[in-house]
C-alpha cells in the first residue's frame, strides 16, 4: 500500500501487524515502514516520537537506525517549513537540528554507502538554507571527492545539478571562480580566463 502511495491504507496494516504479530521476523521493517508511512502522512509528533524510539532502540542496529535518523531530520525539517512565516527562530533551530541529524548519519553510518551519500546531499541542502555556502560546498565535495560514495544515486543527483546553471551559481556563492561550463552563467569578473 505504501508503494501505491496510498499511506494511510499502509499504516493501518503496520499497525496491525505489530498489534497482531509481536516478534515477527520482519518486525524492524514493518516499525520503519510505519514512521515513513506517519511522515508521508504529516503526522510529525507521532512520527517524531517512533523515530526517538527507534534510534535509542537496541534492537534496530545498523541500517535500520541510519534510516529511521533519516526520517528524523526529514521531519525536522517539514517542522522548520511550518514554522518559518511563523517562528523564524524556532524554524532555524528546527533546520540546525536537521542538518545534525544528517550529519550523524554520513558520519556514523559510512558502510550503507547510498544512505549516508543522500544525507550529506540533504545535509549540504540545509547549509544552503541557512545561507552557510562555504560549508554546504565542503560537504558537497566530500561527497563528490569520497570513492564509496561516488556511485550512488545521490552523488549522481548532485553531479547533475552542479551542472545546471544553479549549481553553477552556487559555486559563486561559495567564492569558487573557476570558469562554469554551463554556458549560461553569467561569467563573473573573478573569474580567470586561461
Amino acid at each position: 500500500a505504501l508503494a501505491r502511495t496510498q499511506p494511510e491504507e499502509a499504516l493501518k496494516i503496520f499497525d496491525n501487524a505489530l498489534a497482531n504479530l509481536p516478534g515477527m521476523p520482519r518486525f524492524r521493517e514493518t516499525t520503519l515502514r510505519k514512521l515513513q508511512a506517519l511522515v508521508e502522512l504529516d503526522k510529525l509528533e507521532p512520527a517524531e516520537k517512533l523515530a526517538l524510539e527507534i534510534v535509542t532502540d537496541k534492537t534496530f542496529r545498523g541500517e535500520s537506525t541510519a534510516k529511521a535518523y533519516v526520517l528524523l531530520a526529514q521531519i525536522y525539517r517539514i517542522q522548520a517549513k511550518k514554522s518559518e512565516s511563523i517562528a523564524p527562530a524556532v524554524a532555524k533551530d528546527q533546520l540546525a537540528k536537521a542538518h545534525a541529524t544528517y550529519q550523524r548519519v554520513y558520519l556514523a553510518y559510512k558502510g550503507f554507502p547510498d544512505i549516508c551519500a543522500e544525507a550529506m546531499l540533504q545535509a549540504a541542502d540545509i547549509l544552503k538554507e541557512l545561507g552557510e555556502a562555504d560549508k554546504a560546498s565542503e560537504t558537497l565535495r566530500q561527497l563528490s571527492e569520497d570513492p564509496k560514495l561516488q556511485n550512488t544515486e545521490a552523488a549522481k543527483k548532485f553531479y547533475e545539478w552542479a551542472l545546471t546553471p544553479g549549481g553553477q551559481q552556487f559555486g559563486l556563492a561559495a567564492k569558487q571562480f573557476q570558469l562554469p561550463s554551463n554556458t549560461q552563467v553569467p561569467k563573473d569578473p573573478r573569474m580567470t580566463d586561461p
